[in-house]
């Protein structure tokens, strides 16, 4: 999806940076960085035709600050978009206009020119849930999975043909239809070395179990996690997200790729 922040252009600069910075923050909890195609952030300030310029670099410093601090977790729009409320037809208004058109039909699609495959793994997906019920497997099983959905499940086989998936997905373009599904919450992939060969096919699993463990009362409690320093132990912390579905290392790695925690040294 296309977010976007909305702010005065002739606010004070203390007052707009404050605002912005504070918006990213609640916005970031809800964004995962590592996870593949982070969602993307756009600025618009209003009233372009009673600002001064000084004022619109003034909008236009702060942004840059901000897709500095916040560029693990969106992708920003270039610049921000300047709008005069009374022309529905100036440069930046169409500018917004090609640039959300453009967002939404590549989250909606996956990507341009490539809507097939992304139907086709968010049609096969109640099948692969269905057949395999860890909630985590390697992308090597989650290909294989998809072209059994396409060899045994009609309302598939009659539109798809496996040869030509497999040929795509060679092309990796599988990766356009993980972020389509992750953004739609129906999966979740990511995009980091460690990472990049796991999908998670039962999000529930990743937020009752492994989150619930994390954030369980009294949080990680003293008599299983050694402390230093107010840190927790790395191995306390592996053994007690150790499931029958990941290994303590990973399951550490998966909620600190979503930012759930920090790994320190």
């Amino acid at each position: 999806a296309m977010n976007f922040f909305v702010v005065n252009c002739k606010m004070f600069l203390a007052d707009l940076e404050e605002l912005l910075m504070k918006w990213a923050s609640l916005f970031a909890v809800k964004a995962y960085p590592g996870v593949l195609h982070r969602p993307a952030v756009g600025l618009i300030a209003t009233r372009r035709d009673t600002s001064t310029p000084e004022q619109q670099q003034n909008v236009i410093a702060v942004y840059a600050k901000l897709k500095h601090v916040y560029e693990p977790y969106f992708q920003f729009v270039e610049t921000p978009f300047f709008m005069d409320g009374r022309k529905s037809n100036s440069n930046d208004m169409n500018k917004l206009k090609q640039t959300i058109t453009k967002m939404m039909g590549y989250a909606l699609e996956g990507a341009p020119g490539r809507p097939a495959v992304c139907q086709l793994v968010e049609e096969a997906l109640s099948y692969i849930t269905g057949h395999e019920k860890k909630p985590i497997i390697t992308k090597s099983k989650f290909v294989k999975l998809l072209c059994e959905a396409i060899r045994t499940q009609k309302s598939l086989s009659s539109k798809y043909s496996e040869e030509a998936i497999r040929s795509e997905l060679k092309e990796d373009i599988l990766k356009d239809a993980l972020f389509y599904l992750t953004n739609m919450g129906k999966l979740v992939a990511f995009d980091t070395p460690q990472l990049a060969d796991r999908i998670v096919i039962h999000p529930e699993w990743l937020y009752d179990v492994l989150v619930g463990r994390l954030f369980s009362a009294p949080p990680l409690p003293p008599p299983h996690v050694t402390y230093v320093n107010g840190h927790a132990n790395y191995k306390d912390v592996c053994n007690i997200l150790k499931t029958d579905h990941a290994t303590g290392e990973e399951a550490v790695q998966i909620l600190a790729e979503l930012g759930y925690l920090i790994i320190r040294g």
